[in-house]
């Protein structure tokens, strides 16, 4: 995203640095499986030039998956709508159900955490 007006990206900037920094010092006393981790980060400002943040790789973002989710269903269902591989599609609500409980159980962690 591209924005024109220099005050408003400046500010955007800003923003987003310190939002990045606040997450990295709450996600770096986090431990939860279904979190991602904060492996370190800078001890500089994070307004400087030399901040970094180092946390695991994903693979994919949750939206990416649903987009996924979707094209299997399409895939398995095909173009009656009627499900031919019932066993497929079963172990397809099963990736999605713990997907979402692995979510619900990462927010519930975080709550208890204040």
């Amino acid at each position: 995203m591209y924005i024109r007006d220099p005050v408003e990206r400046s500010t955007t900037v800003l923003n987003a640095i310190t939002d990045l920094a606040i997450e990295a010092r709450y996600l770096s006393v986090v431990s939860h499986p279904n979190i991602i981790r904060v492996r370190g980060f800078g001890r500089c400002d994070p307004f400087s030039g030399g901040y970094f943040i180092v946390m695991d790789r994903l693979v994919n973002t949750l939206t990416e998956e649903i987009d996924e989710w979707n094209r299997r269903v399409k895939r398995l269902t095909g173009l009656s709508g009627l499900c031919c591989k019932n066993e497929s599609l079963d172990m397809l609500w099963e990736e999605q159900l713990m997907a979402a409980y692995g979510l619900a159980s990462a927010l519930n962690h975080m709550h208890s955490q204040k």
